[in-house]
């Protein structure tokens, strides 16, 4: 419903929908899986109101890229600096070289 700009009719159904999955969450999946992203919900009615489709105003472009930040993490501690030195690594290692291996002959002595 809140994906689609011609539901703005579905809009009291959607929050009504939402407003009694986050009432009835805890007693489906347990007070363990609680957070704030549940009452979250509450409000995507309003973002549609005010920004239009939920597409709009999403992340999810730039999901596919978090695999590669979690790369470049080699620890718990300051992940804005270790993406920082990882990006520098791999702009410093774009303009190395490389030699044609392809013209070397190995052989094994058997």
């Amino acid at each position: 419903i809140l994906l689609s700009s011609d539901h703005c009719k579905y809009l009291e159904y959607a929050y009504q929908l939402l407003e009694y999955f986050v009432k009835t969450f805890q007693k489906i999946y347990g007070i363990t899986f609680m957070s704030h992203n549940v009452h979250g919900l509450l409000h995507l009615v309003e973002d549609y109101k005010l920004y239009g489709p939920l597409d709009n105003c999403s992340c999810f472009y730039f999901e596919n890229y978090m695999k590669y930040l979690k790369r470049m993490l080699r620890k718990n501690d300051k992940p804005l600096q270790q993406v920082v030195n990882r990006y520098k690594e791999i702009c410093d290692n774009e303009n190395i070289t490389y030699n044609n291996y392809d013209q070397l002959n190995f052989t094994t002595n058997e």
